[in-house]
């Protein structure tokens, strides 16, 4: 699932038009008019709003709708692993702050503090985890290292997943594990 800039960040409405900036044409004036997009008026800066909901009048650029998006994670599931090893697993609850790491019989947890988790979801959103695509296979592959991350949300849960085939991110993600975990993630 890729973040819908579309998505109205206030009251979730899908019933939303872009905002068009400069001098309209006269054909643009009666397509507004229409309701197809709504002018913004001369002037645009990098923060102005790009799209309008209909049903809240909220106004929003994409910016706001990745912060948005990462705002609504409640916490994140990530096991990584595969034949001799076995699996490692991260489970964050953003909203209570806590990380409980396992490795087979082996489990170690800790309290995190809200600048944790700020900096978590900072770095999450920095390797645009949100928009990996929900799977990473090689198809020619027997045996080897499978993952999977699960992002709670309210709502629908996000999955992501792979076996022997890795986002670009990957070792960045691992890496970020590690230090939020305090131990082993590969």
């Amino acid at each position: 699932m890729a973040i819908n800039h579309r998505k109205c960040t206030r009251c979730g409405s899908l019933n939303t038009m872009p905002i068009m900036y400069g001098e309209p044409s006269y054909e643009a004036f009666l397509e507004s008019e229409q309701g197809k997009f709504k002018l913004g008026g001369c002037m645009v800066s990098p923060t102005s709003p790009e799209y309008h909901c209909r049903e809240c009048g909220n106004e929003w650029n994409r910016e706001d709708a990745v912060t948005h998006a990462y705002e609504q994670l409640r916490g994140m599931k990530a096991v990584v692993g595969g034949y001799p090893d076995g699996n490692y697993e991260v489970d964050i609850d953003f909203e209570e702050r806590k990380l409980v790491w396992s490795h087979e019989e082996e489990s170690h947890k800790i309290e995190l503090t809200s600048s944790d988790i700020e900096r978590l979801l900072y770095e999450l959103k920095w390797l645009n985890i949100l928009n990996w695509r929900a799977e990473y296979v090689e198809p020619f592959s027997m045996d080897g290292t499978s993952w999977r991350i699960e992002f709670r949300r309210d709502g629908r849960n996000l999955k992501k997943r792979g076996v022997n085939d890795f986002p670009e991110e990957w070792k960045e993600f691992c890496q970020l594990m590690r230090n939020m975990s305090g131990k082993e993630f590969r």
